[in-house]
């Protein structure tokens, strides 16, 4: 939304198989003129069965300082594991500011430690939007297949608990009219590259 520079601080915090997740977006050098205060909070579920994991979240979206409004939605995801390959389907869906509005995601995941301090991450997925959701998101009126498409990354361990993680990320649209209302509404490319530090505690 923004090709200036952007802070993104994000602070996490589990027990057993809950967890929070705060995450903040905000412009430091604003060089569009376009207000891109953001907060998330992130109530998590996550547990591991002998064959299958599930996931269940409640996500608050808030736009502080925006027109957007606060919103709030529901997540589910079961994750089947397969040596270092998982595969997984997920449900969104609105509460709030456009309730009944729903997003579905099903892919491929991939992980593996190829060294002592060096891991690989990588995702292959689809994702469909509901009437509902595309509708009131980009202004296109039906269910449809909004993208397909993947990330890699990898990370570095530095030292004891301090990592530093590079990715990669491209989507390809693949409806017309889905692609022509980003183009029209948001203005965003459909690839970046991501380099954060972070650590744990």
């Amino acid at each position: 939304y923004n090709h200036g520079l952007i802070l993104q601080p994000q602070v996490y915090a589990g027990y057993k198989d809950f967890s929070i997740y705060v995450w903040g977006n905000a412009p430091l050098w604003d060089v569009n003129d376009v207000a891109g205060n953001e907060i998330d909070v992130y109530l998590d579920y996550y547990h591991s069965f002998s064959f299958i994991d599930v996931e269940a979240s409640l996500n608050m979206y808030s736009y502080p300082g925006q027109e957007y409004p606060t919103t709030l939605e529901l997540f589910a995801g079961v994750f089947y594991p397969i040596g270092d390959v998982t595969v997984f389907a997920d449900i969104n869906v609105d509460l709030l500011a456009n309730a009944g509005a729903t997003f579905y995601e099903l892919g491929l995941e991939y992980q593996k430690d190829l060294s002592k301090r060096f891991s690989i991450a990588a995702k292959a997925l689809g994702g469909i939007g509901s009437k509902k959701f595309n509708s009131y998101n980009l202004e296109v009126e039906k269910s449809v297949l909004n993208f397909v498409g993947g990330n890699i990354g990898l990370t570095y361990s530095i030292c004891d608990g301090l990592f530093l993680d590079a990715g990669y990320y491209h989507n390809f649209i693949i409806d017309d009219e889905i692609k022509q209302a980003i183009r029209d509404i948001y203005d965003v490319p459909s690839s970046a590259f991501e380099l954060k530090i972070r650590k744990e505690f």
